[in-house]
């Protein structure tokens, strides 16, 4: 396997965990704006989602970004 293709399972496999893990995470204002002005800080699962789609989220970039300077 050539690097290549590496980079091309990674972001597939990347991409596939960055949509569950948003969708995943509950939204307060939703769809119809419904949500309050409610400044709240993140707690237990919430807290540790948020930041796992951050880390997700750049790893995702970080292989798209080496896939162009590669290909």
């Amino acid at each position: 396997m050539d690097l290549n293709t590496i980079l091309t399972i990674a972001l597939s496999i990347l991409s596939i965990l960055l949509i569950a893990i948003v969708l995943l995470q509950q939204s307060e204002a939703g769809l119809y704006g419904q949500g309050a002005n409610i400044n709240r800080t993140r707690r237990g699962s919430e807290k540790t989602m948020f930041n796992f789609t951050i880390i997700i989220g750049t790893l995702f970039i970080l292989a798209g970004i080496l896939k162009l300077l590669i290909a």
